[in-house]
Protein backbone atom coordinates (compact mmCIF):
# COMPACT_ATOMS: atom_id res chain seq x y z
CA UNK A 1 0.00 0.00 0.00
CA UNK A 2 1.94 3.29 -1.03
CA UNK A 3 1.14 6.24 0.80
CA UNK A 4 1.57 9.52 -1.14
CA UNK A 5 2.31 11.84 1.85
CA UNK A 6 5.21 10.04 2.90
CA UNK A 7 6.78 9.09 -0.31
CA UNK A 8 6.72 5.83 -2.80
CA UNK A 9 7.51 2.78 -0.37
CA UNK A 10 5.73 -0.21 0.86
CA UNK A 11 4.08 0.37 4.13
CA UNK A 12 1.98 -2.11 6.08
CA UNK A 13 0.68 -0.67 9.76
CA UNK A 14 2.60 -2.50 12.10
CA UNK A 15 6.08 -2.34 10.53
CA UNK A 16 8.58 0.35 10.63
CA UNK A 17 10.40 2.16 8.92
CA UNK A 18 8.83 1.91 5.53
CA UNK A 19 10.15 -0.67 2.93
CA UNK A 20 11.26 -1.21 -0.46
CA UNK A 21 11.13 2.09 -1.74
CA UNK A 22 9.61 1.50 -5.20
CA UNK A 23 12.00 3.64 -7.76
CA UNK A 24 14.79 1.33 -6.59
CA UNK A 25 12.49 -1.25 -7.60
CA UNK A 26 11.78 0.32 -11.26
CA UNK A 27 15.24 1.45 -11.56
CA UNK A 28 16.55 -2.48 -11.33
CA UNK A 29 13.81 -3.92 -13.48
CA UNK A 30 14.47 -0.90 -16.43
CA UNK A 31 18.47 -1.88 -15.37
CA UNK A 32 17.90 -6.19 -16.62
CA UNK A 33 15.66 -5.33 -19.44
CA UNK A 34 18.42 -3.03 -20.89
CA UNK A 35 20.88 -5.60 -19.79
CA UNK A 36 18.79 -8.67 -21.47
CA UNK A 37 17.65 -6.24 -25.12
CA UNK A 38 21.57 -5.68 -25.15
CA UNK A 39 23.08 -9.05 -25.14
CA UNK A 40 20.27 -10.03 -27.64
CA UNK A 41 21.07 -7.84 -30.22
CA UNK A 42 24.89 -8.59 -29.51
CA UNK A 43 24.13 -12.29 -29.79
CA UNK A 44 22.71 -12.03 -33.51
CA UNK A 45 25.80 -10.35 -34.49
CA UNK A 46 28.68 -11.96 -32.19
CA UNK A 47 29.00 -15.56 -31.03
CA UNK A 48 29.43 -16.65 -28.52
CA UNK A 49 28.89 -13.36 -26.27
CA UNK A 50 31.66 -12.62 -23.63
CA UNK A 51 29.26 -11.97 -20.79
CA UNK A 52 29.11 -13.81 -17.39
CA UNK A 53 26.61 -16.75 -16.92
CA UNK A 54 24.60 -16.76 -13.82
CA UNK A 55 26.42 -19.04 -11.29
CA UNK A 56 22.97 -21.17 -10.76
CA UNK A 57 23.76 -22.21 -14.11
CA UNK A 58 25.07 -25.66 -14.38
CA UNK A 59 28.26 -25.36 -16.93
CA UNK A 60 28.54 -21.28 -15.16
CA UNK A 61 31.79 -21.70 -13.47
CA UNK A 62 33.65 -23.19 -16.37
CA UNK A 63 32.27 -20.39 -18.43
CA UNK A 64 33.36 -17.56 -16.62
CA UNK A 65 36.47 -19.17 -15.46
CA UNK A 66 37.53 -18.97 -19.05
CA UNK A 67 36.61 -15.25 -19.45
CA UNK A 68 38.24 -14.79 -16.45
CA UNK A 69 41.42 -15.99 -17.98
CA UNK A 70 40.84 -14.49 -21.67
CA UNK A 71 40.50 -11.04 -20.46
CA UNK A 72 42.71 -11.33 -17.64
CA UNK A 73 44.18 -7.45 -17.16
CA UNK A 74 41.16 -6.34 -18.67
CA UNK A 75 38.63 -7.09 -16.02
CA UNK A 76 39.39 -5.73 -12.69
CA UNK A 77 38.58 -8.39 -10.41
CA UNK A 78 40.75 -10.62 -12.15
CA UNK A 79 43.70 -12.73 -10.28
Amino acid sequence: MINRKEGYALSFSDIEPKLCVISTVTGTIIAQCLTAEIIRDLKKNIHPIPVYISSNVDFADEHNNSLQEKYKGRISNSY
